[in-house]
């Protein structure tokens, strides 16, 4: 009897049928146009892995630039001054820290800017952190649906 690669081909076309689950109308259906749809996906999955680490990064950047402006350095002069003060904290790290842990923040510009015989900052106004009984409370005070239903209609 001749032998063929019939169950094995099966189960590759099977293989690449499951990767183009939920694409539209023949990308899904058809072999030959699933082939090129899956091998295309992968190519832009691929370079977004790789924009995704570089939106991120630059995110974090924006948001650590501007904590930093609110306290009077810029952000090249803090990443120098961190260098200087021998402070390894990531950009995500002092980003997660801007904008959770603004006193900590505060402090890790400090001493960026004591590395770099700057004035030391205090905590701005804007960069101050809501507590939580704070925010219950402003809940309580706004009102729910039911006491907006009873409200009359001017």
């Amino acid at each position: 009897m001749r032998t063929t690669n019939g169950a094995s081909r099966h189960r590759m076309i099977k293989r690449i049928k499951n990767r183009a689950k939920g694409f539209f109308s023949g990308r899904h259906k058809m072999y030959r146009v699933i082939c090129e749809a899956v091998r295309r996906s992968e190519l832009h999955a691929f370079s977004g892995r790789k924009l995704k680490k570089r939106q991120f990064r630059q995110l974090w950047i924006k948001r650590i630039s501007i904590a930093t402006r609110e306290l009077g350095i810029n952000y090249s002069r803090l990443i120098a001054g961190l260098q200087k003060a021998d402070i390894r904290l990531d950009r995500k790290q002092l980003s997660e820290l801007a904008i959770h842990q603004p006193e900590a923040f505060v402090d890790v510009v400090n001493q960026a800017k004591a590395a770099l015989g700057l004035p030391a900052a205090s905590v701005p106004a804007s960069l101050a952190v809501v507590t939580l009984p704070a925010v219950k409370a402003a809940k309580k005070a706004a009102p729910t649906k039911a006491e907006k239903a009873d409200e009359p209609i001017i």
